[in-house]
């Protein structure tokens, strides 16, 4: 019998298959048309748009000021880009998620949410930015390896103190108050040799309907986030069984892994940067590699090297939540409570069950709900 708490709707009502597909035919268009988007705006800031935003930054800035025209380009830049994408992204993160009853959020509060969050990426990423020209003009040949070292140590600093910086800014984070599910779950820890920091709630009801779990932080940060809208449906064994997903992330030491992998990556990612720079900064009329204006051109070559790794980081997260999932059925001994978790999971965040193969390897970080639960049984 599942150990359910006093009083808990886990109720979870599912959608008609067609409305399912609906909604995530629509997530696969928003995908491609934000793509299309992207591509068009560097294009065009490649084509004019930049050296005539880079000319004013000089003229804002003045004489010398190279730093400081920089700061003024990026900002021109990336209020651009959202002023462009402001109208997919409206229609992405506020109308489609209202249209098939996902949100809760008012359009004020959304727009509040969104403005923060662009300021967020901004402050994050205007002094990086800065970094970047700063070592353009530095080591014009050499600066992709100086950038490499600034970025991940960033990252570094970002996913390790993400508890304690990232999530307090849009989400506020309790401990969960069920005592008797908070023992279960340390006992789960215990037993799998892991220290956490702690199994916190978070307020994901004030914008979704949607449900969610992560593991966030590095070595004493460390700790489990369980959604509130997850915490609301689901039992305490289907709690557990996705809090012991969880661990299996930290078992399988897949965020060092994964944080390793993106390093590499991004180190080559820039020096392949490295080498577009100087050629393309000729074809453009650029006279300097380190000329503000070749911003646009590194973008797209990262954008670039990012797609065509696409399947592959895809490919590597899916398998990563697979060996979560077959710690989970393991070390809880109950598949069928996990293949209920699934199936509510499914329900609650409109997923698509079977999505076409080209869908899945561009898009699904996760592999399907049909493929996790046909993995599960086979491991009864």
């Amino acid at each position: 019998m599942s150990d359910r708490r006093p009083g808990e709707n886990i109720k979870v009502v599912e959608r008609p298959p067609e409305v399912v597909k609906r909604y995530a035919r629509r997530k696969y268009l928003l995908f491609l048309a934000h793509l299309a988007l992207g591509a068009g705006f560097l294009a065009a800031m490649m084509a004019r748009g930049s050296e005539v935003l880079a000319d004013r930054a000089r003229e804002i800035a003045g004489p010398g000021a190279f730093l400081t025209t920089g700061l003024i380009y990026f900002t021109g830049f990336s209020v651009g880009y959202l002023i462009v994408t402001l109208p997919l992204t409206f229609y992405g993160g506020y109308l489609l998620e209202q249209q098939f009853g996902l949100s809760t959020q008012t359009l004020r509060r959304w727009a509040g949410r969104r403005v923060k969050k662009w300021l967020f990426s901004f402050v994050v990423a205007a002094p990086l930015v800065v970094v970047f020209y700063w070592t353009l003009r530095r080591w014009p040949q050499m600066w992709w390896l100086p950038a490499s070292l600034v970025w991940i140590f960033v990252s570094y600093v970002l996913t390790k103190f993400a508890p304690r910086i990232l999530i307090p800014v849009f989400y506020t984070l309790k401990p969960i108050e069920d005592e008797r599910l908070a023992s279960r779950l340390a006992g789960l820890a215990a037993r799998a040799g892991i220290r956490l920091a702690g199994v916190y709630r978070m307020d994901m009801s004030r914008e979704t309907r949607k449900a969610n779990a992560a593991v966030v932080g590095l070595g004493s940060t460390r700790r489990v986030v369980l959604g509130d809208t997850l915490l609301a449906k689901f039992t305490r064994d289907e709690i557990a069984a996705v809090f012991a997903h969880e661990l299996g992330h930290v078992v399988h030491r897949h965020l060092a892994k994964g944080f390793a992998l993106t390093a590499a990556l991004s180190v080559g990612s820039l020096y392949a940067g490295s080498l577009v720079l100087t050629r393309t900064a000729g074809m453009l009329g650029i006279e300097q590699v380190y000329d503000i204006e070749i911003l646009p051109v590194l973008v797209a070559v990262l954008a670039g090297i990012q797609l065509f790794v696409l399947p592959f980081g895809k490919w590597y997260s899916r398998r990563r939540e697979l060996e979560s999932d077959e710690y989970a059925v393991r070390s809880t001994a109950d598949p069928e409570v996990f293949i209920s978790a699934m199936k509510k999971l499914g329900a609650m965040n409109l997923a698509d069950v079977r999505p076409n193969k080209l869908a899945e390897i561009f898009l699904f970080s996760h592999p399907s709900i049909s493929r996790r639960i046909r993995f599960a049984r086979s491991l009864l």
